[in-house]
């Protein structure tokens, strides 16, 4: 979620205005959030606190007699989900303040279906969203159902966890609202809609694994000019004004390719951290901002399709650097930087190094949150009913109602020479930097908005480092509040990775 750039720096008060704008438009604190009770066991079920954490890579997915992996599979597919005109458009604001009315760039999702040799295996699919909810309750399918549904339809070709699954939202400020945070007073997401993309989605999965075929994988590493982002300023209509929490920022961009046997490129991703909000904010045409002239741009150097996953990118927008590409919230300069990105990105190609293991390890566990009084979901769920998302009432211990958050995920995954960390919303990038320290493998993936959409997740620690107070008056709110943080860290801490302890259950199997 981002501020209006032009109604920088919402208040309270300017945040109520908007909320009852919506309304009539197109038509519990203190408490210990419930962080590690409740865990995933090897079959995705929710199993009982017994710090067990579930393994993707269970029995079922081994072919009788095989043991060690030694080779890898690769299938791609996309299909475009561009939702038709009068849908709404999240990002900017509260409530339907832009439905559709065109298409600048074709919203995709996109799907590399990786395994190995002993049926193994990690999906990653990217979408042009700006946010997937786990779970809508009874409202609709959100992304749970969606990877439930893909593993029912690889059942008999292959067993997967729908965990082994991973759904990255790009967060581009021009798509589709499929976390139903800027819906009409009451509602969520368009049901139909809804139940269309984990049809396409399910079936585009399927579609990559049957078009697999053995490959070449190879991984790298470069960065980005740290000056092409730069965290939120107290005054972001000013660009010298200071920025929060010192600036720190995580500029790595991490890459995979996977090629053909005679070394012809089948895809390359990227991931890297900075918001998709360079187009004009108030634009009512689909776009996937920056990432669209990334993957013209990388089509063009490679022939072959590219996908970008997004960094730990809280409170990071654009920098001094990407503002000598062009004016802001023009779609021209979205492009360039893609295009500038393409660069980076092929510069850094000149890294990759040849995969050297095959195994492919899942880590993953659900936990609940409550939402503080400070999140603005607290005044949306009392006075506007929404989102639709899976929210419980509890009573606290004064006997108040408080709401909670159900079902989140955060996830670890080991994937050949590479370790990928999940977070269910807008990690932060001190929280990028801390969980790449705790990799051991060569490689390291840090995806923010991989499986939901839970708003920020701030820490004790980027509080501390913030002298502008601009996380507490903006991002602090925009989320859980400050369980979200401490909640999400606790929930990855259980799941016994750090500093490469998942090497001890590999060699007891």
């Amino acid at each position: 979620m981002k501020y209006n750039k032009k109604n920088s720096h919402l208040m309270f008060l300017s945040i109520l205005l908007l909320l009852l704008l919506a309304c009539v438009s197109c038509g519990g604190g203190d408490e210990a959030a419930d962080g590690d009770s409740e865990v995933a066991d090897g079959d995705g079920e929710v199993a009982d606190g017994d710090g067990e954490v579930a393994d993707g890579d269970t029995d079922v997915d081994v072919e009788q007699g095989s043991e060690v992996a030694s080779k890898f599979f690769m299938g791609y597919s996309e299909v475009e989900v561009t939702p038709d005109d009068g849908i709404c458009l999240g990002g900017y604001g509260f409530g339907p303040m832009r439905r559709k009315e065109g298409v600048h760039d074709p919203l995709m999702a996109q799907v590399a279906f990786f395994m190995n040799d002993i049926k193994q295996a990690y999906v990653i699919v990217s979408i042009d969203n700006v946010g997937y909810a786990y779970e809508f309750d009874d409202w609709g399918p959100g992304v749970k159902i969606l990877r439930e549904t893909a593993a029912e339809k690889l059942a008999g070709k292959i067993a997967i966890d729908p965990q082994a699954i991973t759904i990255a939202s790009s967060h581009s400020h021009y798509s589709t609202d499929l976390t139903g945070f800027w819906q009409e007073t009451g509602t969520g997401p368009d049901k139909e809609m809804l139940a269309e993309h984990v049809e396409m989605i399910s079936e585009a999965i399927v579609e990559a694994y049957e078009s697999a075929q053995e490959i070449k994988l190879y991984f790298g590493e470069t960065a980005m000019d740290p000056d092409y982002a730069m965290r939120d300023r107290l005054d972001p209509k000013d660009l010298d004004s200071e920025p929060c929490c010192g600036n720190e920022m995580d500029p790595t961009v991490s890459l995979i390719q996977a090629q053909d046997l005679e070394g012809n490129p089948l895809v390359t991703i990227a991931n890297y951290a900075n918001h998709p909000t360079t187009c004009p904010w108030e634009s009512k045409l689909t776009s996937a901002d920056y990432i669209y002239g990334f993957r013209e741009e990388m089509m063009k150097k490679t022939g072959a399709p590219a996908m970008f996953l997004q960094g730990f990118e809280a409170a990071v927008h654009a920098g001094p650097k990407m503002i000598e590409l062009g004016p802001l919230d023009n779609f021209d300069t979205a492009y360039a930087f893609g295009a500038v990105f393409a660069d980076n990105v092929e510069a850094g190609l000149a890294t990759l190094t040849e995969n050297t293991s095959y195994e492919i390890m899942h880590k993953w566990t659900n936990f609940n949150s409550i939402v503080g009084p400070e999140s603005q979901l607290v005044f949306m769920l009392e006075n506007f009913d929404m989102p639709k998302r899976s929210i419980t009432e509890v009573t606290g211990e004064d006997g108040e109602t408080l709401y909670q958050l159900d079902g989140i995920e955060v996830s670890w995954h080991k994937f050949g020479d590479a370790e990928f960390a999940l977070y269910p919303g807008e990690g932060t990038p001190p929280t990028s930097l801390f969980y790449r320290s705790k990799m051991v493998s060569p490689y390291k993936f840090l995806i923010s908005l991989a499986n939901d959409s839970a708003g920020y997740f701030i820490e004790q620690y980027d509080l501390d480092n913030d002298p502008t107070g601009r996380l507490v008056d903006y991002e602090l709110t925009m989320g859980i509040g400050y369980n979200g943080g401490p909640d999400a860290r606790a929930a990855m801490d259980s799941l016994n990775w750090y500093d490469g302890a998942w090497q001890e259950e590999e060699a007891a199997e």
